[in-house]
């Protein structure tokens, strides 16, 4: 694959250039705290039943105005 090639390319230089380089751990989605955001920006809109885009673009920057 290429990206596995990319992936050994780059810790060989981050190696060669003594730069410490440490796994960080794989962690879900619903612990993402912008996945909230996204979820409560989706129930916000559904529950104003935007029928245009204008309806949507107003609905939102309402939302980011919160």
């Amino acid at each position: 694959m290429i990206e596995s090639i990319q992936h050994k390319k780059n810790i060989q230089i981050l190696a060669n250039s003594s730069i410490k380089w440490d796994r960080t751990p794989a962690y879900p989605p619903d612990l993402n705290p912008i996945e909230d955001l996204w979820s409560d920006m989706k129930d916000f809109v559904r529950k104003k039943l935007c029928k245009t885009n204008e309806e949507i673009n107003k609905t939102f920057k309402n939302i980011t105005q919160i």
